[in-house]
């Protein structure tokens, strides 16, 4: 059970959509509540192909106002006698869902200010509901279909209509869909699936600052702001420097100019970039015959990593937001640079380009230990890319810590996601191990768990939270992806696995998990497992694959078939709701 497809695992997703709204109707009518199944099957989509992360489990605000006021308005085509009124209701009762069965992301917002939200977009949401400038082209014709009695669930009927419209031959509400026509022309282009990001490892501060220090560009910056000063000093009526002092500076601040002959500083080009950097960073200014050190400069100037954070700012580093996360050399994404801001970023410590691979040629990037599925097909493209672009005008590049660091600034200043360790370290048990499992690679896994049960009183205290959280897991498939996700990232993975064999909840699960890993031979295996076992590989199928699934796996084999079932009913597996499901394709048709 997932909570993260790509755009293009339309199956997975769907599969796990229609297992969540089961379950969640389910969980519903036990507590007396009613959901529109469609409905969340619906806000589900909206995070699935909506939204640039596609996380069904992370919601805020903006994702709740987002969908009720925006998505379903444009999408969502009510025929006559369709109520739509339930929808915010459906959405609050997913939200809790997710929350109580673990599979909400820790990184969304807390469930009460989720569900205030709905509570304050509900009396808006009829409304938007009718108003045309929302709505959809699509929508718009599939409603014109339905108000004229076309059955718009038959695929048929629906397309001959649609002939119609296009042969110019449906009546329509023209003023309608002159509204409609209009919205659409003023929305912002529709939301593209961003690519996944790894969680970056950053240093403490101390150690950015200490390598920010380090930088040359910040060696000369705050040369340059304590040499002009708050009072200021003379420059020419054109606003360059006097020569003597253009001199002294290019000698103090070692800009590599040569000042042999030169009688202008504007034949300085080493100290002209770098007063062209200073005043675009603000840390200088120019004005009534004078140049002085912006008001702020001096305290910048006292904080080398502040002072680097400035300057950083003050280049076009547009196109290193799309570095991010990736732990391995690109060549420089988008347009050819400007040279003069590669060596710019390369002399302030931002990038670095590797050296040549083995037997010459481009370095060829490597994927981290690890790496969750979603990414491989991102991963390999980018290999292609990187190897066949590396002869680029600027090389393969990649960002420092301290690149990093700035770019995740500017990411999280933009409102985009930019994942470090330790965002997780206040997640509870099951959100931690839900986010390792789907957008960690296994070394930023085990960081990210070390940090987290730093967090705890003791490791004990954090094993058992974690274990608790497996046991809590409703999913058979997700339960056993979250413990293999411990098995790696745990210092006593493989030993935690081999302990919860025994565990009355967990052993089916661990079993599972240590015959896949191979860790568990045959021979190993007694009756009382071998049981629990095939229990356990049915029960999965099932939650996977639903009834039919279970059926076709056991069509042709007979009494081997019955045998099996028999022997999962009888196995004493722990899952006793998932035993009576399994129960009923034995005595179903």
């Amino acid at each position: 059970m997932r909570m993260y497809f790509a755009p293009g695992e339309r199956d997975g997703f769907e599969a796990a959509c229609r297992l969540l709204v089961r379950r969640l109707d389910g969980w519903a009518d036990e507590r007396g509540e009613r959901i529109d199944p469609s409905g969340a099957a619906l806000a589900l989509d909206y995070r699935h192909r909506g939204t640039p992360d596609g996380r069904l489990g992370l919601w805020r605000p903006h994702h709740v106002e987002e969908l009720l006021l925006h998505w379903l308005p444009r999408t969502a085509a009510v025929v006559p006698g369709e109520r739509t009124d339930a929808m915010p209701g459906t959405l609050a009762l997913l939200l809790r869902h997710l929350d109580a069965m673990g599979l909400a992301d820790p990184r969304g917002a807390p469930l009460a200010v989720n569900l205030a939200a709905v509570e304050a977009a509900a009396p808006r949401f009829g409304p938007a509901m009718g108003d045309l400038s929302r709505w959809g082209l699509t929508k718009f014709w599939v409603t014109t279909a339905a108000a004229q009695g076309v059955d718009v669930r038959d695929r048929e009927a629906l397309r001959a209509f649609m002939d119609r419209v296009a042969a110019g031959e449906a009546d329509h509400d023209p003023e309608a869909l002159a509204r409609v026509t209009a919205g659409v022309a003023a929305r912002p282009p529709a939301v593209r699936r961003a690519e996944p990001v790894l969680p970056v490892a950053l240093p403490p501060e101390g150690e950015l600052r200490a390598a920010a220090a380090l930088a040359e560009p910040v060696r000369r910056l705050t040369g340059l702001v304590r040499w002009a000063g708050p009072a200021g000093r003379p420059v020419l009526a054109s606003g360059a420097l006097r020569i003597a002092d253009a001199r002294a500076l290019v000698a103090a601040l070692g800009t590599g100019d040569d000042v042999t002959g030169v009688r202008s500083a504007a034949h300085l080009p080493g100290l002209a970039a770098l007063l062209a950097w200073a005043r675009r960073a603000r840390l200088v200014e120019v004005a009534d015959g004078r140049i002085a050190a912006a008001p702020d400069a001096p305290v910048l100037a006292a904080d080398p990593l502040d002072l680097w954070r400035r300057a950083f700012d003050a280049l076009d580093t547009g196109p290193l937001r799309e570095l991010y996360g990736l732990p391995y050399a690109v060549p420089w994404p988008g347009d050819a640079p400007d040279a003069a801001v590669v060596r710019a970023l390369r002399e302030l410590g931002a990038i670095t380009a590797p050296g040549p691979s083995e037997g010459g040629g481009p370095p060829r990037p490597r994927p981290p230990a690890g790496m969750p599925p979603e990414l491989a097909e991102l991963y390999g493209t980018q290999v292609r890319t990187a190897v066949a672009d590396a002869s680029g005008p600027a090389g393969p590049v990649e960002l420092t810590p301290l690149g990093h660091d700035a770019v995740r600034r500017t990411l999280l200043a933009r409102g985009r996601e930019a994942p470090v360790v330790g965002d997780l370290t206040g997640a509870n048990a099951a959100g931690l191990l839900g986010v390792l499992t789907e957008h960690y690679d296994a070394e930023s896994a085990r960081a990210e768990l070390a940090l987290w049960t730093a967090a705890r009183p003791d490791a004990a205290t954090a094993t058992l939270e974690l274990t608790d959280a497996l046991r809590a897991c409703p999913f058979r498939t997700r339960a056993e992806a979250l413990l293999d996700t411990l098995r790696e990232a745990h210092p006593d993975g493989p030993a935690l696995v081999t302990e919860l064999r025994g565990d009355p909840l967990l052993a089916p699960t661990a079993l599972s998990l240590l015959v896949r890993r191979k860790d568990l031979d045959a021979d190993d295996i007694g009756r009382a497992e071998s049981d629990l076992l095939v229990a356990e590989s049915l029960l999965q199928l099932l939650e996977t694959s639903g009834p039919e699934g279970v059926r076709r796996a056991l069509d042709g084999r007979g009494g081997s078939a019955r045998e099996a079932l028999t022997a999962a009913l009888a196995s004493g597996h722990p899952d006793r709701p998932a035993l009576a499901e399994l129960a009923a394709v034995r005595e179903g048709p």
